[in-house]
């Protein structure tokens, strides 16, 4: 019993602290969480392995949708993308959005992708969330 228990506490050991570090690979640097951005915020962040693709995406927190925003420009460790939090004009003004960057995509990705889930990837980001004012 007492080997039972000691293999149980060394696989919940390996899950959590695998899972953060998978979490820390790629960032989001800007803008903050909490935000206000208007239609087209410059999205910045760090890549562990400059190797692997970068993407963003961006949910409206009021749908179920995610859109693959355009291609990541990539600079060693950094990049950098604008990103489109909602429509034109007014429509989505108040409005806040999710964005995550994916590094590695399992399956291709392209800008106007819609997606369900967030893809599998080797690295997600942590989620920052702004709110559009303009």
């Amino acid at each position: 019993m007492q080997r039972l228990l000691l293999v149980s506490s060394l696989v919940v050991v390996l899950v959590v602290t695998l899972v953060p570090s998978s979490v820390a690979q790629v960032t989001i640097t800007e803008p903050a969480p909490g935000s206000e951005v208007g239609m087209r915020p410059l999205v910045q962040g760090t890549v562990a392995k400059p190797e692997l693709a970068v993407w963003v995406i961006v949910h409206p927190t009021t749908l179920n949708a995610m859109w693959v925003q355009p291609k990541v420009k990539q600079k060693g460790k950094r990049w950098q993308v604008q990103v489109y939090c909602g429509r034109p004009g007014s429509v989505d003004v108040g409005k806040s959005f999710e964005i995550r960057a994916v590094a590695g995509p399992w399956t291709p990705l392209k800008e106007g992708d819609v997606l369900n889930n967030l893809p599998g990837s080797d690295f997600i980001s942590n989620p920052v969330t702004v709110r559009r004012t303009r």
